[in-house]
């Protein structure tokens, strides 16, 4: 699965405007390099939950 670039770029755009320590996504995460530290509730086609980042 390919993010879209312009998702791509809104998500990393959250995370830049936040500056989170940790981050808890719901849904499917699509990108797995991330700025944070991000904890993540599998969706579909996601392979399990975890921390990622």
């Amino acid at each position: 699965m390919t993010i879209d670039p312009a998702r791509r770029e809104a998500l990393l755009e959250c995370y830049r405007t936040v500056d989170p320590e940790h981050v808890l996504h719901v849904g499917d995460l699509e990108l797995y390099d991330l700025p944070a530290p991000t904890w993540f509730i599998s969706g579909q086609g996601e392979p399990e939950a975890g921390p990622r980042g």
